[in-house]
């Protein structure tokens, strides 16, 4: 695994993520997706995760998100 160990991390904690990477699941060979995180933003009770692609992920502000230090 590249990085270092997982965490969660919710909420506010999330804005100090930027840079580190997402878990966004198992790709069709079982292999884990990951993508950098670009930018989070704080709207109400939701917390919207654009990585570096562009692609935005919306998630519950009190819903734990998998991350890891990209190396």
């Amino acid at each position: 695994m590249r990085g270092e160990l997982d965490a969660y991390c919710y909420g506010r904690r999330l804005l100090d993520r930027v840079g580190w990477e997402i878990y966004l699941g198992g790709d069709e060979h079982g292999d884990e997706r990951w993508e950098k995180i670009a930018r989070v933003r704080l709207a109400g009770d939701k917390v919207r995760i654009t990585v570096a692609g562009g692609v935005t992920y919306v998630t519950g502000y009190v819903d734990a998100v998998r991350l890891r230090r990209a190396s």
